[in-house]
């Protein structure tokens, strides 16, 4: 609710809790019973990167926050049936408190909307991966090693690509362009830079940059890819095991039975697949979060 008590403008119908604590009444919220904060937030962003995790183990922290930012939707830059409402603004000290509900910006709010489609889709590509070496020498030969690239689960990278990025006059020959280790003279002045493209065997791809001077060699890329386990598949046509049956009365003890082979809980079989079930049930949560929202959620004070 904002500070007029009017609805909020890009409200969120979902799902919650009252509770502070302990668990409390079951309660929702919607245009007017907002609800706001890292608290609201931070388990639905936690679920996305689970997702993006289950399809591509092999992302760093950083980059599955550097993917989480890049498929963020962009926010609201006007409200049609309200063009009174501003974008939000930086505050200038602790007493600068924005009083209004506002439109979010990138510079107020992070990188926009975070979307599970957009970000499990940008989990999907492979990892450019380059191992440098440690010093450079003018006219020297640069090894450059991008076996550490890695592609996201089930799939395979199948090929590798260096090109020199920037156009420069007289561009040098890269010596192995089109396999994982690859070759350059470092410029005696000035610097190069190069690209590596690392595709999987999907088509889909990731890039790198290398910059060469007549004394370094950089890149923003990860020298190895990660290397997290990928979660077993589920097996086409396969279906949940059956429950436990229910313990015999008859036991020595006069109490229920036991036995090894039922003391899990959750029934037994089908525990390999037990990772792809609660995935495909989140996936289905925010599919309907996401059919249910009214309007693109912003900010609301």
């Amino acid at each position: 609710m904002n500070i007029n008590g009017g609805p909020c403008l890009f409200s969120l119908d979902t799902t919650s809790n009252a509770g502070t604590q302990p668990p409390a009444a079951h309660i929702y919220t919607d245009q007017i019973n907002s609800n706001l904060g890292t608290s609201f937030s931070a388990p639905i962003v936690s679920g996305i990167a689970a997702l993006m995790l289950s399809r591509n183990s092999n992302l760093s922290s950083d980059q599955l926050l550097a993917r989480l930012r890049e498929g963020a939707r962009p926010f609201p830059t006007a409200v049609a049936d309200d063009p009174t409402i501003q974008a939000c603004h930086v505050p200038a000290n602790t007493q600068d408190v924005q009083l209004a509900q506002c439109l979010c910006t990138t510079s107020t709010c992070g990188a926009g909307m975070v979307s599970a489609a957009n970000s499990v889709e940008a989990a999907d590509r492979p990892i450019a991966a380059v191992q440098l070496p440690g010093s450079v020498s003018a006219g020297q030969t640069v090894s450059l090693d991008a076996s550490g690239s890695a592609a996201a689960c089930g799939r395979t990278v199948s090929s590798y690509a260096w090109a020199v990025g920037a156009p420069v006059m007289n561009p040098p020959a890269i010596v192995g362009a089109n396999t994982a280790n690859a070759s350059v003279a470092a410029p005696g002045s000035g610097s190069i830079t190069l690209r590596l493209t690392v595709t999987d065997n999907q088509g889909r791809v990731d890039n790198a940059d290398i910059v060469i001077t007549s004394s370094t060699a950089s890149s923003s890329a990860p020298a190895m890819a990660g290397s997290g386990p990928c979660a077993t598949p589920v097996i086409s046509g396969a279906t949940p095991g059956s429950p436990t049956p229910p313990p015999s009365s008859s036991s020595s003890s006069g109490g229920p039975s036991s036995s090894s082979s039922s003391s899990s809980s959750g029934g037994g079989g089908g525990g390999g697949g037990s990772f792809e079930w609660g995935t495909a049930m989140l996936l289905g949560v925010l599919a309907l979060s996401t059919a249910r929202r009214r309007r693109l959620f912003s900010h609301c004070n």
